[in-house]
């Protein structure tokens, strides 16, 4: 199985879902691939925000080797589920997408793990300080179990 999680830059969101996911995957003895993307390249190369870095260390996880990478075509084929934080970013995927197969495996990160409430996205805490990073955190955590759970269902 490979995921990828997406986000717009690939700093912030992305990253910290990615170690979120892998810590999981890991407690649950999966073996499971995940990976981050975004869908521009203003960032590519560049490491994950020293926020999510921070905050990610604060909860023992690690995204200290992360390095920025675009959503490139290839990863349609590449990955089995494609897991966005935002619907401009589901949409920018949904309109590169070739085929009905390519679009069946994008979806927003929180619906797949079943949120019912109005919260449907991950909000970008890239404008805001640290509190706003946390916040993503837990929000991530929170959904992470459920997210997997709904995954392996449908498996």
């Amino acid at each position: 199985m490979k995921i990828a999680v997406v986000c717009a830059g690939n700093i912030c969101r992305s990253p910290m879902a990615e170690a979120i996911l892998k810590d999981e995957i890991n407690k649950r003895g999966l073996t499971w691939e995940v990976a981050s993307r975004g869908t521009g390249s203003w960032h590519q190369g560049d490491g994950a925000d020293p926020r999510a870095i921070e905050t990610l260390k604060r909860h023992r996880l690690d995204a200290s080797y992360h390095r920025a990478q675009r959503f490139s075509d290839d990863d349609f084929s590449v990955f089995d589920w494609i897991l966005v934080m935002d619907k401009e970013n589901l949409e920018a995927l949904r309109s590169r997408a070739k085929n009905p197969d390519m679009v069946s495996k994008i979806h927003l990160y929180l619906e797949l793990a079943g949120s019912k409430g109005p919260l449907r996205e991950v909000p970008d805490p890239y404008f805001g300080g640290t509190d706003n990073f946390e916040a993503v955190f837990q929000l991530l955590r929170r959904y992470t179990p459920d997210l997997i759970d709904r995954i392996l269902a449908q498996e």
